[in-house]
């Protein structure tokens, strides 16, 4: 009887464990369900009924993150979910998610204030950014502007202002991108956004070509000593494309250089082989064979470009017109120096190659392409 009896505690210990199991798993699985649906609210009751009730699951620390995440970005409940960050700090602060809860606790802190004076601003701004798909950027850059005017003392205003540049500098506003990010590093921005500010400033610098004023600025984290590993890693990032921007600036004037320098000695050729300035006239009116034989091509390859590929179409279009203007004066000079020698259809063809390249490089760099062509060259199309 004792022995069966052991055996039945067992056995009802054994069932029990494998439905608190199935019932955490289940919650765990319902929530994602919901979220994959859209219903967020129901997806961060489900979570928090989850870590509440199997406080000791392999899913609970996760399950208070990603309920205090919802809260925070997706329900505009921001004050909740400061609770529940502080809850999984407190409750399990050796887990993954601790660490990042810890940096997302300090965060709204901040933006909350001790008195969750912040609340407000926090939830508009948040709002404007949950229904930013469904407007346009101007509308919802106005909104974002509205709340740093009523709410000017609030101490999360750098999280505005950081979107602010990022959408001015998605829409080619240069200038008032880097006055934002002038604004976050001359005022009470924490030192992380003030980093950020700076590296956006930075990055502007790169992008106008004003390398002296970027490298200024990256020159003023050297006497920081309180640079995290990733704070570290984005400064020799950026310092790594600010050199290889530097070096493209250089193979640009160079393209230029070679470009006019090729069309030149073709033109000198030209007028090398004819008797006045009246033939060299005429020979130029004239475009030969080969013009004719890649105009339609060209024309091709610009409309597939500029209805099928928006963003490589300017780049098409200058290789294009830039080479049949090399054909055409290519071909004419050649065909004034009948009867071409090897020699001469040697050096023709090697200026027509490097005229060529130059102009290559020189859309490629203008279009911003320069990153995707070597990509591609060097782990092949998607």
């Amino acid at each position: 009887m004792l022995v069966r009896a052991l055996i039945t505690l067992v056995a009802l210990l054994l069932v029990s464990d494998l439905a608190h199991a199935e019932s955490d798993t289940l919650l765990w699985s319902q929530a994602t369900d919901h979220m994959g649906e859209g219903n967020d609210a129901r997806a961060a009751e489900l979570l928090q009924i989850l870590s509440v009730e199997h406080p000791e699951s392999p899913f609970a620390d996760d399950a208070l993150f990603l309920a205090a995440q919802l809260l925070e970005e997706k329900l505009s409940k921001p004050a909740q979910a400061r609770v529940l960050y502080q809850k999984l700090t407190k409750d399990y602060p050796d887990s993954r998610a601790s660490l990042a809860a810890s940096r997302r606790l300090a965060a709204l802190n901040e933006a909350l204030g001790t008195d969750e004076e912040g609340v407000a601003p926090l939830v508009r701004f948040q709002t404007i950014l949950k229904e930013f798909p469904n407007r346009s950027l101007d509308t919802s850059e106005a909104m974002a502007m509205a709340v740093l005017r009523d709410f000017p003392h609030w101490t999360g205003a750098h999280r505005i202002q950081l979107w602010l540049a990022s959408s001015a500098r998605s829409r080619g506003d240069l200038e008032a991108a880097e006055s934002y990010y002038d604004e976050i590093r001359s005022g009470d921005a924490p030192r992380s956004a003030k980093l950020q500010a700076l590296f956006g400033a930075s990055e502007i610098h790169v992008i106008r070509g004003q390398y002296d004023s970027a490298i200024r600025l990256l020159d003023s984290l050297d006497t920081r000593t309180d640079l995290s590993q990733g704070e570290v890693e984005s400064a020799t990032e950026l310092r790594e494309k600010l050199h290889t921007s530097q070096n493209r600036s250089r193979l640009l004037q160079l393209s230029l250089v070679v470009f006019s320098t090729m069309l030149v000695s073709f033109l000198v050729l030209l007028k090398r082989h004819c008797a006045s300035w009246s033939a060299f006239g005429r020979a130029l009116r004239t475009p030969p064979s080969e013009f004719f034989y890649l105009l339609p091509i060209c024309l091709l390859f610009v409309i597939m470009a500029m209805t099928g590929h928006e963003e490589i179409g300017p780049a098409v279009a200058i290789i294009c017109g830039g080479g049949l203007i090399v054909s055409w004066i290519a071909g004419v000079t050649m065909s004034a120096m009948s009867p071409l020698t090897p020699g001469k259809a040697i050096l023709s063809a090697a200026f027509a190659t490097a005229a060529t390249s130059s102009l290559c490089y020189f859309a490629l760099y203008r279009s911003q392409l320069l990153d995707l062509v070597a990509t591609t060259v060097r782990f092949g199309p998607e």
